[in-house]
């Protein structure tokens, strides 16, 4: 996971962008981005995509629904979630 956050870390401002973009396009939901692995477990690449809220898997979308009413979210709030195998994690910020 410490790889996908320096990922998200470097290239936060374009990733931002992106979702901003694809908001507008498909509606409210959430970019997630996934480390691809090799067969020995080595990284590969990493991709992107935008989920709106009806697609995005139910776990996941109700642990974004919660996060969203816990912290008194707005619709000026952006939802990442980074991901590898069996671990995620939700990033919330602004616009």
């Amino acid at each position: 996971m410490e790889e996908m956050q320096t990922f998200f870390n470097a290239n936060k401002e374009n990733l931002k962008r992106l979702l901003i973009t694809e908001r507008i396009k498909a509606g409210y939901g959430a970019l997630f981005i996934h480390i691809q692995r090799n067969k020995d477990d080595t990284p590969q690449q990493i991709k992107t995509y935008y989920l709106p809220m009806i697609r995005i898997p139910k776990k996941i979308r109700e642990d974004l629904i919660k996060k969203y009413h816990d912290n008194n979210s707005n619709s000026s709030k952006i939802f990442f979630i980074l991901y590898d195998k069996d671990k995620s994690l939700i990033i919330e910020d602004n616009m």
